[in-house]
């Protein structure tokens, strides 16, 4: 408790004025305890306990990232080596198939048999090298920059935006899809009836001239390592690296929308009423194993204009022309059973509402119609609803701390 205030001046107070300001003194001590008692160790540690979650989530990813690409590694080298192994294969039934020939030829002779001789030692020296020659792996180790993490502090969390201003921005033709697709590196967009890959500055890495037909859909397979792109009818792979095009064969000639994939399948929607969802393995080839039809994967008035994976679950954009209602539900991606589901207020216009991933498990749909995007937390809880303009017409997740959004004028990058 603060001592007591005596005046001192020359002009008189009454003792009622004195116990107001003593009062007030005392009020102001208490205020000032208070916070000195704020600052606790306990509840410092209440305060950090949110900054240090996130940490620990980081950290989590960043192992999930670094399993996901040795397991991507290892498919890599095991496609390789049952190359090498099919190709020596044929090279010993090739040797047989020369001997079996010899042994019934009435005329051989020593310089046919030296002939398979030398082939039989070229290929036992071949497989003696496979180890040293096909399999040296040139590993760089994980640098971890300074600034990968920044810790800043912010004025008031209560009103902060979904998304940063801009931070970079290129202008798109009108022949462009605007359907954009990212995976840890690079983005892959459709412009100017080409297919380009660009970095996360939004330079130009490569191009492919694209003449296949609308672009429906394009999703990224870390198993395949490849763009997947969905025409109305057709898919089609896309090998980042060359940027060659190859379209998977006894593929069903369906109508097609929308694509995700996870480390063992591809889910493809359909576009009519009562769209179904088809099932199919990645590897060792695109085959269907499982079709989810009405009313399990949705009502005969709905369609499914929006197919998203995050483990083990599908987030899934749903149109009711009965109801007019547009939804976003998250379902399992193994029975699709209805975890949650949340109506938005969204007027009914033809173009497909989209949505992307967002750190946390948390979602964003974009609504060309409104111009607006809406911020889902993980429990299917509207967070909040900003405007976004020009209209948005696709947005995606470029490595951990990137969001792109495709508009009616170009693509945007912004900082999550």
């Amino acid at each position: 408790m603060m001592s007591t205030y005596k005046h001192t001046g020359t002009c008189d107070l009454s003792d009622e004025q004195y116990n107001e300001y003593d009062n007030s003194l005392n009020d102001l001590a208490d205020r000032i305890n208070s916070l000195n008692d704020r600052l606790t160790t306990s509840n410092i540690d209440l305060m950090m306990s949110d900054v240090r979650q996130k940490l620990g989530k980081w950290r989590l990813d960043c192992y999930h990232t670094i399993d996901r690409y040795y397991e991507q590694k290892c498919r890599e080298v095991d496609r390789h080596v049952a190359g090498i192994v099919d190709k020596q294969r044929k090279e010993i039934n090739r040797i047989r198939s020369s001997i079996a020939t010899l042994n019934h030829k009435q005329d051989a002779v020593q310089k046919d048999i030296n002939h398979i001789i030398t082939i039989a030692h070229q290929l036992e020296q071949e497989m003696d090298a496979t180890k040293e020659k096909y399999l040296q792996l040139n590993i760089r180790t994980i640098e971890i920059k300074e600034n990968l993490i920044q810790i800043q502090e912010t004025n008031d969390l209560s009103h902060s935006p979904i998304i940063s201003p801009p931070i970079k921005t290129i202008n798109y033709l009108d022949e462009s899809s605007k359907i954009v697709c990212a995976n840890e590196h690079h983005l892959l967009v459709h412009n100017d009836s080409s297919l380009c890959l660009l970095d996360k500055e939004l330079n130009m890495i490569k191009d492919k001239s694209w003449t296949f037909g609308s672009i429906m859909d394009i999703c990224w397979s870390s198993t395949l390592a490849r763009f997947l792109v969905l025409t109305r009818s057709y898919l089609y792979l896309i090998d980042e690296s060359t940027m060659s095009v190859v379209r998977v064969q006894k593929f069903s000639k369906l109508p097609w929308w929308s694509c995700t994939c996870s480390d063992t399948s591809l889910y493809i929607t359909t576009k009519d009423w009562g769209s179904n969802v088809y099932q199919f393995t990645l590897w060792p080839s695109i085959q269907l194993t499982k079709r989810w039809q009405p009313p399990q994967a949705c009502s005969q008035d709905e369609t499914i204009n929006n197919i998203i994976y995050n483990k083990e679950k599908l987030a899934l954009m749903i149109y009711n022309r009965a109801t007019k209602s547009k939804t976003i539900e998250l379902r399992l991606a193994t029975t699709f059973d209805r975890i949650w589901s949340l109506d938005l207020d969204i007027d009914y216009d033809s173009r497909t509402i989209r949505c992307c991933l967002l750190n946390h498990d948390e979602w964003l749909v974009v609504d060309w119609n409104t111009s607006n995007l809406f911020h889902i937390s993980s429990d299917g809880k509207l967070k909040l609803t900003c405007d976004y303009n020009p209209s948005p017409s696709c947005a995606a997740t470029l490595g951990a701390n990137i969001l792109v959004i495709s508009t009616a004028d170009g693509i945007n990058l912004h900082k999550l």
